[in-house]
């Protein structure tokens, strides 16, 4: 009777302060279903181990040292007791579930992990959350929701423009359901799981970064020198390493890469004639496959460069002078990707050779010059 009494006026406390903005996020996951270990959630099972030791210390045959978590003025020091400092800390935690970690009930398709952030490109997704066991009740959110650092988020609050997704399941532990994640360019997401018993509800949540938006990738040109003092000669690279277009190293190191991941696979080719057909309704089809590229250079990641002739011998480098047309096709690590044109002049003689790479258009199936900017790519 005494217990019940006893649980009846932690859970009172409980409530108030858990319906009240936290100060803090501090650990609180103590067990899990059927006296099972830390499951990553802090959740009413949470709550019934803390209620049977709270007011407990070490010398109790009811003690359990791992829900000593707070002492004096609430710091995070165990002081050999469970009482009101440890309640504190752990109805502020309440709620909160292990966020982006394989503890966390929240997948997602077609995401990958890039510098400790969920990532997935723009559009649809699947979004699956599991529990270990039975949960009715089961709701989820996404919102465009951030956390600034002078606001701290209430765990315990789902945000008024978050839009619910419509789940099913078929054995009450497993939830599946489909959410439209947008367009987004680096942008903040987060996926709200509520569930748990009405009276003191668990939300979960995981952050997300939607990018919809492709790699990034400015080339130039150089003519430099190779061969040796018996047979010199000189070579044509195309490359992203060394564009600084003022003069104030604007992308150094490279100018190659991605706002959100990084570059994946590139694909460089490079052709003598313009490399372009029309179909049979007159439309620009694709690269006319009679036409063979005189380089292809393909790999992953920046930089990129390519070796377009190799070594020219002095007394071959009238034969290369010349305009040549550049395709880069260049994909992020979520398959974001993009291609772009470029039209390569060779020019100058074999003691002063040269080399410009300019941005191209492909207009009624014919590479154009769109400028004399030698650039290939936008470089923000």
């Amino acid at each position: 009777m005494k217990q019940k009494y006893l649980f009846s006026i932690i859970l009172s406390v409980f409530l108030i302060l858990f319906f009240t903005t936290s100060l803090a996020l501090i650990p609180g996951d103590f067990g899990g279903i059927n006296n099972g270990p830390s499951d990553g959630v802090v959740d009413f099972e949470d709550l019934m181990i803390f209620a049977m030791v709270y007011g407990s210390t070490s010398s109790d045959s009811n003690w359990n040292p791992v829900c000593d978590i707070a002492g004096p003025d609430g710091k995070l020091t165990p002081d050999g007791v469970i009482d009101f400092e440890d309640l504190m800390v752990f109805a502020m935690h309440y709620g909160e579930c292990d966020e982006d970690s394989s503890l966390s009930p929240i997948a997602l398709s077609d995401s990958i992990t890039f510098d400790g952030k969920t990532v997935i490109d723009g559009g649809k997704h699947t979004i699956t959350v599991k529990f270990t066991a039975p949960v009715t009740s089961v709701r989820v959110f996404i919102a465009n929701y951030s956390v600034k650092e002078d606001n701290i988020r209430n765990l315990g609050v789902i945000p008024s423009d978050a839009v619910e997704v419509a789940m099913t399941t078929a054995d009450g532990k497993t939830y599946i359901g489909t959410a439209d994640f947008g367009w987004g360019n680096c942008n903040e997401e987060w996926i709200y799981v509520l569930s748990g018993e009405s009276c003191c509800p668990v939300v979960c949540s995981r952050t997300i970064i939607v990018d919809s938006e492709p790699p990034y990738v400015e080339l130039i040109a150089e003519a430099e020198p190779c061969g040796d003092a018996c047979d010199p000669g000189n070579r044509v690279i195309i490359t992203s390493d060394g564009f600084d277009p003022l003069g104030e190293d604007d992308c150094d190191p490279l100018c190659c890469g991605d706002d959100c991941t990084a570059l994946g696979e590139w694909t460089l080719t490079v052709y003598d004639i313009q490399p372009f057909k029309k179909d049979e309704c007159g439309d620009c089809e694709a690269v006319n496959a009679c036409i063979e590229p005189i380089k292809v250079c393909s790999s992953s990641g920046c930089d990129i460069e390519c070796d377009v002739f190799g070594c020219v011998p002095d007394a071959a480098w009238a034969d290369i002078v010349g305009t040549y047309y550049a395709i880069l096709d260049k994909a992020d690590l979520l398959d974001n990707a993009e291609t772009t044109y470029g039209i390569l002049e060779v020019g100058g003689t074999s003691a002063a050779p040269t080399a410009t790479l300019n941005d191209a258009t492909l207009e009624d199936c014919t590479l154009r010059l769109v400028n004399q900017d030698d650039i290939m790519g936008d470089c923000d």
